[in-house]
């Protein structure tokens, strides 16, 4: 490793007269590539013939001016580090990263299984399906295409529910009602009979 200066002349041209950064004063800016330093290195370099080679700079285009360096413009190609924002879904299943500084990348795609015959699948609670020998095999497909529906994002399917267990909620909650509804009608018979004695 060699250290030095590199100096131009008044007019901003490479003054290789004064310039030490390649050797001696008035010394041709050179360097010498080698074989690597490791013994197996050495070993291959050896038995190929490589001692190295000698690379010879040419700087007379170099310039350099006594002012300061400004930038005229900025071209940028890249954008700063962002937070993920959301994530989005597509209709093909694709699942997008949106990132605060305005870019979105691509993370992954839903598959669609589809089945030689839905109507052979077994209905088990929770309101879904298992693959039987009657429905066939599933293959996964790409949404939208092979006959796989497409995927509706943010929505919210009106079937998802257990209809059984919603339905006894909904018989627990009219019954509670009705109970309460009994506690407030006696009590305003109370007050009727009570109003009525003082009378």
């Amino acid at each position: 490793i060699r250290a030095g200066l590199i100096n131009f002349n008044p007019d901003g041209t490479f003054d290789q007269t004064t310039s030490t950064l390649f050797g001696p004063p008035n010394s041709p800016p050179n360097f010498t590539i080698g074989p690597s330093s490791a013994g197996a290195g050495i070993r291959y370099a050896a038995a190929l013939g490589i001692n190295g080679s000698n690379v010879d700079l040419d700087l007379t285009n170099l310039t350099q001016f006594a002012s300061l360096t400004t930038v005229n413009s900025l071209n940028p190609n890249g954008s700063t580090v962002g937070a993920v924002l959301r994530a989005e879904v597509a209709e093909d299943g694709k699942v997008s990263a949106v990132f605060d500084n305005g870019q979105i990348r691509l993370l992954g795609q839903i598959g669609i299984a589809t089945f030689p015959n839905p109507d052979g699948l077994d209905a088990v609670t929770g309101n879904a399906y298992v693959e039987t020998a009657r429905s066939g095999e599933y293959s996964v497909k790409q949404p939208k295409l092979g006959g796989a529906g497409s995927v509706e994002s943010y929505a919210l399917e009106a079937s998802n529910v257990d209809l059984a267990t919603e339905f006894t909620n909904l018989i627990v909650t009219q019954r509670a009602y009705s109970a309460s509804s009994k506690v407030i009608t006696t009590s305003d018979q109370m007050l009727d009979e009570l109003i009525n004695i003082k009378r």
